[in-house]
């Protein structure tokens, strides 16, 4: 789905709004948001994507991604959250990879609800756990996930 998206900006118009892109597809009409929070040393990241299509969210999605010399999540991709310190459950992620000569790129996907995005926009702390991974999200990436969703509705309006 990531490999779509970055394929598809060339044929959209982009527009940077902090850690948030929106890009305009000329050629279906679709507006593509996305979003994210860094990855902090050793730990994975959080990718946000949403795409819009005749005025409607068609697609949702968060991932978490992972890069490392060889797989990590291959066989162990159970995720847990926890928003303002208290479990919040989201749905299990899809698991995807690649191997390249740079090492293993991981990428575990979860479709979410709006108001599970919303929840999360509005969180004062979020911590989520992969396999036996911990990873906290710092405030720039709570930050952007509320600018992630800010755009989506600004989008829909």
């Amino acid at each position: 789905m990531l490999r779509t998206t970055i394929a598809v900006v060339a044929l959209c118009y982009t527009l940077s709004v902090g850690a948030v892109d929106i890009q305009e597809d000329r050629f279906d009409g679709s507006t593509r948001i996305v979003g994210g929070a860094p990855a902090s040393e050793g730990q994975p990241g959080l990718t946000m994507l949403a795409v819009i299509r005749r005025g409607k969210l068609s697609t949702l999605s968060l991932g978490i991604h992972s890069h490392s010399e060889e797989w990590k999540y291959l066989h162990c991709n159970t995720t847990k959250w926890l928003v303002n310190g208290r479990p919040y459950v989201l749905p299990q992620p899809k698991h995807d990879g690649s191997v390249s000569a740079y090492g293993v790129s991981e990428f575990m996907w979860s479709k979410l609800t709006f108001a599970q995005l919303k929840r999360l926009s509005i969180a004062e702390s979020m911590e989520y756990k992969v396999c036996n991974d911990e990873a906290n999200v710092d405030q720039e990436g709570l930050d952007n996930i509320q600018d992630f969703a800010i755009a989506i509705e600004n989008a829909l309006k």
